[in-house]
């Protein structure tokens, strides 16, 4: 079952790799958090509004932990509000891509079922469903990164439109630009950071039609990504065949066997498979 797994992961789960899309995985997210650490290490390490009250090592901890958790879990142990603009440019793209490493990878190395079984299906080089992995990644990657792209520039447009109007929403209009394009991109990368000192985001001050937006902008950010089909891993119909089949072939005696064998095999209880890799056929 080891070597089934290491060989074949993407037919047993839906996010077991192969080692090389471990590998760009591996590296995507590594220079993500690299290129944070660098631009908000170089620029906001020693700023004494932001990094206010904090002793050296707190200030190393705290640019880390900010770095590590802004693409995804949406925590934060500084004011963002204070936060220059090139670590919040930077924040709001890696809030743009969130699980998009995660998703292409899961939808690139897709291995669909044949009726044939697994040997029309992988009988192909490692080497060459790795240049279809990697061409499937970045066609991918595009639409990820591009989905729903009309329908965010209206809800953007409608947002600054209605937010320049709005009189509990005060301030100079450079900085309310940043907090809304950064609040966007919170939302559609189901982040939850905001550029707000209090307690709470920044679209409390919006009106009402200005929240509405943006609770359309989150509900598009999370459903982008998902399968155009049912994985092939999770296809209850493929898995109930093949188990179907395993088991037949498993418990039914050879005819070439002596009399010997076959009454301790008939003896001997069926082996009893709870799950078999969709994409395999055992055969007798």
């Amino acid at each position: 079952v080891l070597d089934l797994l290491l060989k074949y992961p993407r037919t047993c789960y839906s996010h077991l790799f192969p080692d090389y899309a471990t590998k760009w995985l591996g590296l995507a997210t590594v220079c993500l958090i690299g290129v944070q650490l660098l631009v908000f290490g170089t620029t906001s390490a020693n700023d004494e509004d932001l990094m206010q009250g904090t002793t050296t090592s707190e200030r190393v901890l705290a640019v880390a932990f900010q770095c590590i958790s802004s693409r995804t879990a949406g925590f934060t142990v500084l004011n963002l509000d204070l936060l220059p603009c090139a670590p919040a440019l930077v924040f709001m793209v890696c809030m743009w891509i969130s699980t998009c490493p995660v998703a292409v990878i899961v939808k690139s190395t897709v291995r669909q079922v044949h009726t044939k079984g697994g040997e029309e299906l992988y009988g192909a080089s490692t080497d060459t469903r790795h240049e279809e992995d990697a061409g499937a990644l970045r066609s991918q990657f595009s639409n990820f990164m591009s989905d729903n792209i009309t329908v965010l520039a209206v809800l953007l447009l409608v947002v600054l439109a209605v937010e320049d109007q709005n009189p509990q929403n005060p301030g100079d209009s450079g900085k309310r630009l940043m907090s809304i394009l950064f609040e966007f991109a919170s939302a559609y990368g189901t982040v939850g950071l905001s550029m707000c000192g209090a307690a709470w985001s920044v679209c409390k001050y919006w009106t009402r039609h200005s929240q509405a937006a943006l609770m359309l902008v989150m509900f598009l950010g999370r459903i982008r990504g998902l399968p155009a089909s049912i994985d092939p891993t999770v296809n209850i119909k493929s898995l109930e065949l093949r188990s179907r089949t395993i088991k037949k072939s498993v418990c039914e005696p050879t005819t070439n066997a002596t009399l010997a064998g076959r009454r301790r095999r008939n003896s001997e209880p069926c082996v009893k498979l709870g799950f078999v890799p969709a994409g395999f056929d055992l055969v007798p």
